[in-house]
């Protein structure tokens, strides 16, 4: 249960800081999965910077 609880607010905190403005139009899985998938990014791109220090 925690497991699932602590990606979904991290997913929550960063769709927050990504589209602060986005329209509420927007379904709630769509904006999940967006925010997925940015998180995901973010995780890679600072993984190879770490492996380039």
């Amino acid at each position: 249960m925690a497991y699932f609880v602590l990606p979904s607010l991290h997913t929550v905190l960063i769709a927050r800081r990504y589209a602060p403005e986005a329209p509420k139009s927007i379904p709630l899985k769509e904006k999940f999965t967006s925010s997925i998938n940015i998180g995901f990014e973010e995780e890679r791109e600072s993984f190879s910077s770490s492996r380039v220090l």
